[in-house]
């Protein structure tokens, strides 16, 4: 009998019980389960569990769990370099492009749906390492009310019902999320501490008036092209993200962007020592 992952709120719950329930011998390539998508279908078979020692001693724990809005309130600015936060916008750029339209990431979300395991003394490359997605199976974390719009009818006589997207001209969900996260690690704070009276509780708004600032952030002007170019989801290839040119195009522009700011910025340091 297959088993629907994505109806359980802990896939990881289940491999567990699995295994426990189960002697290795007896469960060796047998069919667990399997994740479904529109466009993807991920099936989960039993294997060997042997384990792998780490290169180090470092035993990493729940309490050492760290959701990344977590990280940027709990650290200064001046903690982590130019560099560090670059390679923070470029994982969270791939994240957006290798899970968008998977259980594992709504079309929109929060830098509090990603965390890391942060230790002791770790290098933020080794930080990095551990970033993951924490939020539930199959869930939309945001979700997204229609808007009904009083007095604007349709052809049928009915209350117009906008969509969320409608509403705030948001061309792409989860571009205009990487925007806000973007944002957030350009400034190095939540958007909600960076809120004006005039955007009252709309992160949108607050997030449309920094883009549109003359310096958005302190990461300069490349970096904040890339966050309007986001924010709009302009990059002439539509707006349907599961399009592989759009997905092309997004790389291009925006991985492959900050790549490159990351090299140069990491030779320049280097030159200067």
């Amino acid at each position: 009998m297959t088993v629907d992952l994505s109806s359980s709120q802990s896939v990881c719950q289940i491999l567990q019980k699995y295994h426990e329930a189960e002697p290795e011998p007896e469960r060796k390539h047998e069919h667990i389960g399997l994740l479904q998508t529109r466009l993807h279908k991920h099936v989960f078979f039993a294997g060997s569990l042997k384990i792998v020692p780490r290169r180090d001693s470092t035993c990493l724990s729940l309490k050492d769990l760290l959701s990344l809005d977590g990280l940027i309130q709990q650290t200064v600015e001046d903690s982590y370099t130019l560099v560090d936060q670059l390679k923070l916008a470029k994982s969270l750029a791939i994240t957006t492009l290798r899970f968008t339209d998977t259980p594992w990431m709504g079309t929109i979300w929060r830098l509090q749906e990603l965390a890391i395991f942060a230790t002791h003394d770790q290098k933020f490359e080794e930080l990095l390492a551990t970033l993951h997605l924490s939020s539930q199976i199959s869930g939309q974390s945001h979700p997204v009310p229609a808007l009904r719009m009083e007095g604007v009818e349709t052809l049928r006589g009915e209350d117009q019902v906008l969509t969320w997207e409608d509403f705030h001209g948001v061309n792409n969900n989860p571009l205009f999320s990487l925007s806000i996260a973007l944002l957030e690690v350009g400034h190095w704070k939540p958007i909600s501490k960076m809120r004006r009276t005039c955007d009252g509780d709309n992160d949108i708004l607050t997030a449309r008036r920094l883009a549109n600032s003359s310096r958005a952030t302190q990461l300069g002007p490349r970096f904040d092209d890339i966050i309007r170019r986001c924010m709009q989801c302009n990059f002439g290839f539509g707006t349907d993200l599961r399009d592989s040119s759009l997905q092309d195009a997004v790389w291009t522009d925006v991985v492959c962007q900050l790549e490159e700011m990351i090299h140069k910025l990491t030779i320049s340091h280097t030159q200067r020592n």
